[in-house]
């Protein structure tokens, strides 16, 4: 690839049930999807030999798409921990009440 380049994503934990040759290669480790980068477009490919096309005037779009992905991840797994916290505080103090 003269202008461009392939950014794998999605790491596969290897084992015995994994159909390798479904995945993609790069170097010793295998990977879910693959990005492809060239002068005027980029391409996300998966396993299932689907790929989507985006215009390279589609970037910024996309950055600012993956953005609100991240902050609602992170919204989530901040709620998560909240509410793993509250719980464990309430099931000592229930063990303490019971022990009583």
């Amino acid at each position: 690839m003269e202008n461009g380049f392939e950014f794998y994503f999605g790491l596969v934990e290897v084992d015995e049930y994994v159909e390798l040759e479904e995945l993609f290669q790069h170097g010793d480790k295998y990977y879910y999807f693959k990005m492809v980068v060239e002068d005027d477009m980029f391409a996300i490919y998966d396993t299932c030999n689907r790929m989507m096309p985006f215009d390279r005037t589609q970037v910024k779009a996309m950055n600012m798409a993956m953005f609100g992905v991240t902050q609602f991840y992170n919204a989530l797994n901040e709620a998560d921990a909240v509410f793993e916290k509250r719980m464990n505080e309430t099931n000592a103090l229930m063990d303490f009440w019971n022990d009583e």
